[in-house]
């Protein structure tokens, strides 16, 4: 019985650290496409090889598990006493 205890307790942690990572995937996914695709206007990207390069970046960039710093990095400070509402602590993730 205290098995399936520990068991449960693991699946109830897991989903909130998914439930967690998802948060800010989702807060930090449409900043990135915005900076890929304010970029892909600037002139200095230049016309179909810049563009080729910016969108592999923007590719392998926005694939899965990259945000996961950001996620325990926000954690970290949260734990350590900062206010992540605070926007200067939110520029300094």
């Amino acid at each position: 019985m205290q098995e399936h205890l520990q068991n449960k307790d693991i699946k109830v942690i897991l989903s909130e650290t998914f439930s967690y990572l998802n948060y800010w995937r989702d807060q930090i996914d449409p900043q990135l496409n915005q900076f890929f695709q304010s970029e892909l206007q600037n002139p200095f990207c230049g016309e179909d090889y810049g563009r080729e390069v910016l969108g592999k970046i923007a590719e392998l960039t926005l694939r899965g598990g990259k945000r996961q710093r950001v996620a325990f990095v926000a954690a970290s400070t949260a734990l350590l006493g900062e206010d992540l509402t605070n926007e200067q602590t939110k520029q300094s993730l």
